[in-house]
């Protein structure tokens, strides 16, 4: 199924082409309908704030100064830390890390049909 998300017009190009791989991996493996629409839409969300906070972070550093010259994190490093883990979770639902995707593959038919809890469920489907 080919899916259609309109980008904002503030969106960042990194993001752009990060979606545009990400729905062309869901769609070539017929593992995404327009009910994810809304966990895509949070996932490129996310990854746009993290894009932008990375890179306040890498232009200005991981300290900032205030007026009297006292240093302090910046308030990018947080969020940034909290995007990336946004990322991962939205990531794992969709098997786009190497860690569910072997989970997926771990789950296919060639592997669990001898197993007995498999066979169970699937006789009283």
């Amino acid at each position: 199924m080919e899916i259609k998300i309109e980008y904002p017009s503030n969106l960042s190009q990194e993001t752009r082409l990060f979606m545009n791989a990400v729905i062309e991996k869901l769609s070539g493996v017929d593992s995404i309908s327009n009910c994810d629409l809304g966990a895509i839409r949070m996932l490129m969300l996310s990854y746009d704030v993290y894009v932008k906070a990375s890179n306040e972070v890498l232009e200005r550093g991981p300290l900032v100064y205030d007026k009297r010259n006292r240093a302090k994190i910046n308030p990018a490093v947080s969020l940034t830390t909290k995007k990336y883990i946004e990322i991962v979770t939205i990531m794992k639902e969709f098997g786009l890390t190497v860690k569910s995707r072997e989970h997926i593959k771990a789950m296919t038919d060639e592997v669990d049909q001898d197993n007995p809890l498999y066979q169970f469920l699937k006789n009283n489907d």
